[in-house]
């Protein structure tokens, strides 16, 4: 099972940017302000964030309301 810290490991080597370690979700998106690539590199990265966080609440939901188990 891919665990969440795991998750933005696997993250920041597809977009070659430092490791991403984050407490908070405000963390996440702080990262634009501290990545040193270009405007493009940041938004794609902001993006590849946002979705990494859609497919996790989606499958947050299908757990709790759907009495989904965790699967791959």
């Amino acid at each position: 099972m891919l665990h969440f810290l795991s998750l933005w490991q696997l993250i920041s080597t597809w977009c070659r940017v430092l490791a991403i370690y984050t407490f908070s979700i405000n963390d996440l998106f702080q990262l634009r302000t501290f990545s040193q690539v270009s405007a493009t590199c940041k938004s794609l990265i902001n993006l590849v964030i946002i979705l990494a966080c859609w497919v996790i609440w989606k499958k947050r939901n299908k757990v709790i309301f759907s009495n989904g188990a965790l699967t791959r």
